[in-house]
C-alpha cells in the first residue's frame, strides 16, 4: 500500500511539473526561434526584440517590450537581463532558443551561423545583418513583412516561398546567385545590390515595387516594365547596354552610372524618362568619371534633352570612397576612352580645328588616327 501511494505521489509530482512547465510556456507564448552562434560560451550577446500584443482597430500590429519570464524566455543562456527592447545574456550553449511571440528580432553581427524560423508564428520583422549565416528559410514565417540580411557574406540561399506578406527585403553584399521573387508579390523595397554572383533578376511579378537596388551585380539586362509604382532605381556599376523606364511614371531618382549606355541607347533612355510638368525634382545620376570602368556617355545635346524633360542630369564629384552629385551639362568627350600615347607613335595629330600639331602634352581633345583622343 505504501509503495503504491509513493508511486501515486510521484506521478502527481511529475504531472504537476509538466502542468507548470506547460503553463509557463503558454504564458510566454507559442512562438519559438532557434539560432546557432559561433559566439564562445561564456561570452555576452545582445539582441533586440519586441513581443506581439495583438492588432489595433486598424489591423496594425501592437507590440510591447520583452519581460523575462512573463512574455519570453531563453534556453541556452544565463544572466539574462532586459533594458527596453534590448536583451542581454551570457551564451551557455552553441544553440539558443527563444520562447515567446516575438514580432521583431534584431541581432546584427552576433556570429549567427543558422536560424530556424519554422515556429516564429508572429514574427513580422527580422534583422540579421553582418552574420556568417549561409541559408535563410522564410517559408514558415508567413507573417514576415521586413527582412534585413545585408552583408551576410557567406549567405548563398534564401527561400521566399509563402512570403506573400513580405514588403521589404535587403540582401545587399551576399553570395546569392539566384532569387525567386514570384512568391513575394507585395515587395515594395528590394535591395540586392553588391551581389557579384547575381547576374540576373526578375522583378516582373513585383507590381507594387517602389524602390529597387541592383547596383554592382554585373547585370546585362533589366526589365522594369511591370513596375508602374517604381520611384527609385539604383542600377549603377552593371553592364547594361540599354534601359527603358517608359513604364515607370512615378520614377524620380535614376542612378545608372557605370554602365554601357551611350549614343543611341542613351537617346532612347532619355526619351523614356517621364516628362516632369509640375516642377518636382527628378534626378538622373548618369556619369561618374571617378569610376575607372565608366562607359556611359552623355553629350551636351543629350544633357539638354534630359533637362527638357524636367530632369536634372548629374555626375559624381569627390572620390570613389566618398562622392556627391552635382549637375552635369554633358561632355562631348565623356564616351571617349583615355588613350595611352606611345612615345614612338609618329602618326599625325590634329586639334579640333583641323590644324596639324605635334604630339600633344597638354590636356585637351585631339584627333589622331581618325579618332578623338582625350589627353588628361
Amino acid at each position: 500500500m505504501i509503495v503504491i501511494m509513493r508511486k501515486n505521489y510521484f506521478l502527481l509530482f511529475v504531472c504537476g511539473l509538466l502542468f507548470s512547465f506547460t503553463n509557463a510556456m503558454a504564458a510566454v507564448g507559442n512562438g519559438v526561434i532557434k539560432f546557432k552562434t559561433n559566439t564562445p560560451i561564456g561570452q555576452k550577446m545582445t539582441i533586440e526584440m519586441l513581443i506581439f500584443d495583438g492588432l489595433d482597430e486598424d489591423g496594425d500590429t501592437k507590440d510591447k517590450d520583452p519581460n523575462i519570464g512573463d512574455n519570453f524566455s531563453i534556453d541556452g543562456a544565463s544572466n539574462i537581463s532586459v533594458a527596453g527592447m534590448k536583451v542581454f545574456f551570457t551564451v551557455d550553449a552553441p544553440e539558443i532558443t527563444i520562447h515567446g511571440d516575438a514580432d521583431y528580432l534584431s541581432m546584427p553581427a552576433q556570429g549567427v551561423t543558422s536560424i530556424d524560423l519554422s515556429k516564429a508564428n508572429e514574427l513580422r520583422e527580422l534583422r540579421v545583418n553582418e552574420n556568417p549565416i549561409t541559408t535563410i528559410d522564410l517559408s514558415k514565417a508567413t507573417n514576415l513583412s521586413v527582412v534585413w540580411a545585408s552583408y551576410c557574406k557567406e549567405l548563398t540561399t534564401v527561400n521566399l516561398e509563402n512570403t506573400q506578406n513580405l514588403t521589404a527585403i535587403s540582401l545587399q553584399g551576399t553570395q546569392i546567385t539566384a532569387l525567386n521573387l514570384s512568391n513575394s508579390p507585395n515587395i515594395r523595397t528590394l535591395n540586392v545590390g553588391e551581389n557579384q554572383n547575381l547576374r540576373t533578376i526578375d522583378v516582373t511579378k513585383l507590381l507594387f515595387l517602389e524602390e529597387l537596388w541592383v547596383n554592382g551585380n554585373g547585370i546585362e539586362n533589366l526589365d522594369v516594365s511591370e513596375n508602374p509604382n517604381l520611384e527609385r532605381l539604383e542600377c549603377s556599376q552593371n553592364s547594361l547596354t540599354k534601359l527603358d523606364v517608359s513604364h515607370n511614371p512615378r520614377i524620380e531618382f535614376l542612378s545608372c552610372w557605370g554602365n554601357k549606355l551611350a549614343g543611341e541607347s542613351m537617346d532612347k533612355l532619355i526619351a523614356s524618362l517621364v516628362k516632369e510638368t509640375e516642377g518636382n525634382e527628378r534626378e538622373f545620376c548618369v556619369y561618374n568619371k571617378l569610376y575607372d570602368k565608366e562607359h556611359n556617355s552623355l553629350t551636351v545635346k543629350q544633357a539638354t534633352a534630359v533637362k527638357e524633360r524636367g530632369w536634372t542630369p548629374k555626375q559624381a564629384t569627390g572620390s570613389m570612397d566618398l562622392f556627391t552629385w552635382k549637375e552635369f551639362d554633358g561632355d562631348d568627350a565623356t564616351g571617349i576612352s583615355n588613350a595611352t600615347m606611345n612615345s614612338k607613335d609618329n602618326g599625325a595629330w590634329y586639334d579640333l580645328n583641323g590644324r596639324r600639331i605635334a604630339q600633344p602634352v597638354q590636356k585637351g581633345i585631339y584627333i589622331h588616327g581618325g579618332k578623338k583622343i582625350v589627353v588628361r
